[in-house]
């Protein structure tokens, strides 16, 4: 387990390297990931590995025949989460109320109307990127 003070030095490392995009294209990948990934299992109700569309293929008679195909699909999911939070984020840059906030200017963070305008922006941003040219998320 990682104590408080390497956890901060990680993320100072990360954030000196990526950036608040860098840090908000991961989130967002990792959401979406989440989010994805849930859908797929609520489509069954409970989880049966038999069943479950994020690990059929690599099943046969409920036991695992694949382990490395598994994780190839995972970092593929991975990787088109990825591309979305990219395309989300370019879209946040695109919008003036966020700019000081994506460069890193965080005095305005308490602003408590940014938090509305930010849930409505991400809304129509996933909302538009859902249906462009027929794709879904």
């Amino acid at each position: 387990m990682i104590n408080t003070k390497d956890a901060e030095k990680n993320i100072k490392e990360f954030m000196n390297k990526h950036g608040v995009k860098g840090f908000l294209i991961l989130y967002f990948a990792k959401y979406l990931l989440k989010v994805l990934k849930f859908q797929l299992k609520s489509k069954l109700g409970e989880v049966d590995a038999e069943k479950d569309p994020g690990f059929i293929f690599f099943t046969k008679n409920g036991k695992i025949t694949n382990t490395s195909d598994i994780d190839k699909y995972e970092t593929e999911l991975y990787e088109i989460c990825k591309q979305k939070a990219k395309i989300i984020v370019e879209e946040l840059e695109n919008d003036k109320k966020f700019e000081e906030l994506l460069k890193g200017d965080f005095s305005k963070i308490k602003d408590t109307s940014l938090e509305p305008k930010f849930e409505k922006a991400l809304h129509d941003i996933l909302k538009d990127l859902g249906t462009k040219n027929g794709n879904k998320i």
